[in-house]
């Protein structure tokens, strides 16, 4: 049975430690790396939802800079906030295991580090769950330069339509020359499903893993939706504006190894895929190899080797008409309003 919602929203919502019932209705899990000068913010975002029942579960994995003495500071005033550190360094995904092993809540939800909530992000996603009975429910995102530190756009159409998520939906969008793939969305998930079957992060990948865990909820069967509305905030890795990278993330593409993430798919789960879902697989490596082919093109451009270029076009045509699709995408999305970040006066605008 899935307990009832507590009514902790609002103005009659607790606002101090003070009442609350010992098991929370939700733990958020933060894996932290060298997060010191960020990791503040998003604990903030934490402090301002909402929804009060949370706990918030932080792994620092082994970080060298002051990351644990940021969130103790922060725990010593909030006990929701509970830290934990590892002694070697183990990825996100040992890291996010950890905290699910730890946490107590019926819901996990997921947060990364330079990332930041919307206020009413936790009672939003935990309200459609629980009416609808669902074991996954994700938002939209905000996309936030990091050079500019503004919201340029959101990651999917704000069009008003909750979405079914499935595997089918999450392999036919893993196309990351669209601006947004799937894989980048940050839902919260009932813990008794992830009891239930064992699901962890598996620890052998330390990129992609999200694509893959999410992957295998569907597999076993979870029910998911996604809300058109953006509630999160993740920092772009790359600057859309002058193309620098965050300084706050160490994620780089690495077509290789999202390539091995569909190998690692098939190898565990081969015999309960069907054919579609294998085409998509394949065909995410076809596209994931253009993508990287496309990238080779683009340093030897932006390095001024002209002939190397050349040839490279000449060799693989599709490169020009594969980025002229990649530059048409993200103007669709500026202009067409529908990915459109907020004003500055917008309510909620972080």
């Amino acid at each position: 049975m899935h307990r009832a919602v507590p009514h902790l929203f609002g103005p009659d919502a607790m606002t101090s430690n003070e009442g609350l019932i010992h098991r929370p209705h939700v733990s958020v899990v933060i894996p932290a790396y060298e997060a010191a000068r960020f990791i503040a913010a998003a604990l903030d975002s934490l402090l301002a939802q909402t929804f009060v029942d949370w706990e918030a579960i932080i792994v620092d994995d082994a970080s060298s800079d002051d990351t644990s003495a940021v969130v103790a500071a922060h725990a010593a005033r909030d006990s929701r906030i509970r830290l934990l550190r590892q002694e070697e360094n183990a990825g996100p995904a040992a890291a996010r295991n950890r905290a699910v092993e730890a946490a107590r809540g019926d819901w996990i939800a997921l947060l990364d580090a330079d990332d930041l909530y919307l206020p009413e992000r936790l009672e939003r996603l935990i309200r459609l769950g629980e009416a609808e009975g669902l074991d996954v429910v994700a938002d939209n995102l905000w996309m936030r330069d990091p050079a500019s530190g503004r919201i340029v756009r959101s990651g999917l159409p704000q069009d008003g339509r909750v979405r079914d998520w499935t595997l089918a939906v999450l392999l036919a969008n893993d196309r990351p020359a669209r601006g947004f793939v799937y894989g980048l969305l940050k839902p919260i998930v009932r813990a008794d499903f992830l009891q239930r079957t064992g699901l962890r992060w598996r620890t052998d990948l330390r990129y992609g893993e999200d694509f893959v865990f999410y992957a295998e909820l569907f597999i076993l069967g979870a029910k998911a939706k996604i809300l058109p509305e953006p509630f999160y905030v993740y920092v772009l890795p790359i600057s859309e504006t002058d193309g620098t990278r965050s300084p706050n993330s160490r994620t780089s593409m690495r077509e290789h190894e999202l390539i091995r993430t569909g190998d690692v798919l098939l190898a565990a789960w081969g015999n309960r895929l069907g054919p579609a879902e294998k085409r998509a697989i394949a065909l995410r490596r076809t596209y994931l190899e253009h993508v990287g082919k496309a990238r080779a093109f683009k340093a030897l451009v932006f390095s001024g080797d002209r002939l190397a270029a050349l040839r490279a076009v000449i060799e693989t045509p599709f490169l020009l008409r594969f980025l002229a699709w990649g530059v048409w995408w993200r103007l669709w999305a500026k202009f067409s309003g529908r990915f459109a970040g907020p004003t500055d006066d917008a309510r909620g605008t972080p």
